[in-house]
Order: C-alpha cells, then sequence, then structure tokens
C-alpha cells in the first residue's frame, strides 16, 4: 500500500479517531481489510485488497510516507517499532476499549 492513493487514505485517517475506532472493531484481517475498503471508498479513494495487504505488512514505510516528518501518535509509534504482531495487538486492544487506537 505504498502508492499514492494509499498514503493519502492513511494521511486522512490517522488523526480520525472514529474511522479508528470502526477499524479497530475488525474480528480479524479479512475483516480489517473489508472495513478498510469501505472507509477509503466513503473518503473517494479506490484501494484494492491488494494494496491493503501490502500496506499492512509494511506498516512503517506506509506510515512514514504519510507522516511526512510529524510527530507519530503513540499508536504509531507502537506500530513502527512492532510490526505487524504489534498492530494485532493493538487492535485487539482497540476493540477490547471499544475506542480508537491511541
Amino acid at each position: 500500500m505504498s502508492d499514492h492513493q494509499a498514503v493519502e487514505f492513511y494521511s486522512s485517517l490517522r488523526k480520525d479517531g472514529d474511522a479508528l475506532a470502526r477499524l479497530a472493531a475488525a474480528a480479524n484481517e479479512a475483516e480489517l481489510i473489508e472495513l478498510i475498503l469501505d472507509e477509503a471508498q466513503g473518503r473517494n479513494l479506490k484501494l484494492d485488497a491488494k494494496q491493503v495487504k501490502a500496506g499492512l505488512a509494511d506498516l512503517g514505510s506506509l506510515i512514514g510516507n504519510a507522516t511526512r516528518g510529524e510527530e507519530l501518535q503513540d499508536f504509531e509509534l507502537e506500530l513502527v517499532s512492532g510490526g505487524i504482531e504489534s498492530a494485532r495487538e493493538q487492535w485487539e486492544r482497540a476493540k477490547m476499549a471499544n475506542g480508537a487506537c491511541r
């Protein structure tokens, strides 16, 4: 998900607590991908499942490209330092707290 649209999507998503909470409700990776695709469509961005999977596999690059030197949020620091396993843990924590990753 390192193409321009994917970076644009994450840039618009990263500070949207409501959208992050919706994504955090995903029960598994397949559901997360579907939620991301729905969210992207709602933002008039065309992404496909292949792009989303690639982005989830390379979160560090995606976050780096999207933040453009801005200070990372706490959940982003954890994602970058821990990779996809940390991302799954973040989603689980967010689901349990019924809120967005922070």
